[in-house]
């Protein structure tokens, strides 16, 4: 039997980790594979047919259990097959946990069990390359450990596994596959009437995620500098701080919107209405926001990112240098004659990309090793 810890839940409200894994269970659950899953703490988020596949179209193979976290739970082994495990009373399930022989965390934990089969995803390693300090250190001590001990791991993308390579290494009977991630159906193009974009306001380029350090927002500010009929507007990454705008003007700060919370929906509404996505990102470990935006025929100005480059491809518009000047050219062309072409070629990209195959590449992981359904 599986155990998925879904630790992932309790330590953020959105992101690209927990999507993955909340569509791993309801996969799981609609192919009747049996999981316990695996919740040490409060989760953040709203999981519907995860915490109760009775309410979806599952087969209820899925049964979650939310126990009391201890201290420091995160930085933790996963407590399975122990008599201190206890399923709470809201999420029963007839099945043992003494039955688990294989256990995929979502976020760098190994299991109690020393004979149990040990999946791992590796995301990025962003705190490799850009952190310092006791952040770096603790993160980096704990997913190093979760790489040792991991019979199989899951890279995110060739970028992340060549860094795995780089940073950690492999050992020798450990095996490793690149599965990537999907993107959401809801992304899709939709009728605004009138223009390209449905817009009577002026134009604006969405900016989505973190915006700090790598995330170079900066440098997406200078670009709106350069494009002075232009707005940004802004999804995620938390309100603004007043640092982030330090050195430039209210021309263009002004300019500049974050639209709060948003939905999916909402989010590709946004998408639809923009002149293009503006990602300007350093470093990535895959970068969800871009596939999303090409499936909304929304295209998207990057630089030279390698993992963006790799799933972004030819259907980029990517300017190899940090340049504001050549950014807004690129942004400019998003709007020329050129963007039906532009669009085309970003939805042919991801459609390369589904929830369904990275789920089923990841079921194929578990049975190599030897899961038990």
């Amino acid at each position: 039997m599986l155990c998925v810890d879904g630790i992932i839940f309790t330590l953020q409200r959105v992101g690209g980790i927990s999507v993955t894994f909340r569509s791993l269970l309801n996969y799981l659950d609609l192919h009747n594979v049996a999981t316990h899953h695996l919740i040490d703490g409060q989760s953040l988020q709203e999981l519907d047919q995860c915490l109760d596949p009775k309410r979806g179209e599952g087969a209820g193979a899925v049964k979650t259990s939310v126990r009391h976290p201890r201290a420091l739970e995160r930085y933790r082994s996963c407590q399975i097959n122990t008599p201190e495990f206890e399923p709470s009373s809201s999420s029963s399930s007839s099945s043992s946990t003494s039955s688990i022989n294989l256990y995929h965390s979502s976020y760098y934990r190994v299991p109690t069990n020393r004979s149990v089969t040990s999946v791992l995803s590796v995301y990025d390693f962003m705190y490799e390359r850009y952190r310092k300090g006791p952040a770096r250190w603790v993160h980096t001590m704990q997913k190093n450990a979760a790489i040792k001990r991991a019979q199989s791991i899951i890279c995110n993308s060739k970028t992340t596994l060549e860094d795995l390579v780089d940073f950690v290494g492999l050992g020798r009977d450990q095996t490793v596959c690149v599965v990537y991630p999907g993107v959401s159906e809801i992304y899709k193009p939709i009728s605004l009437g009138g223009d390209f974009n449905g817009l009577v306001e002026r134009p604006f380029i969405l900016f989505v995620g973190l915006r700090g350090g790598y995330k170079n927002f900066k440098l997406a500010l200078q670009t709106l500098a350069e494009l002075p009929e232009f707005e940004m507007r802004c999804v995620g990454g938390g309100s603004f701080a007043g640092s982030e705008f330090e050195g430039f003007s209210d021309n263009v700060t002004s300019r500049v919107k974050h639209m709060g919370f948003t939905t999916d929906e909402e989010l590709n509404t946004l998408y639809n209405k923009a002149a293009c996505l503006f990602y300007p990102s350093r470093y990535e470990g895959f970068g969800i926001p871009v596939l999303e935006a090409m499936r909304a025929g929304c295209p998207v100005v990057s630089i030279n990112c390698k993992s963006i480059v790799e799933i972004g491809g030819a259907a980029l518009q990517m300017v190899p240098v940090e340049d504001p000047t050549l950014l807004a050219q690129a942004v400019l062309g998003t709007l020329s004659s050129k963007r039906g072409d532009i669009v085309a070629k970003g939805k042919a990209n991801a459609v390369n990309f589904s929830w369904d195959k990275s789920n089923f590449e990841t079921l194929q992981v578990y049975k190599k090793l030897g899961l038990n359904r």
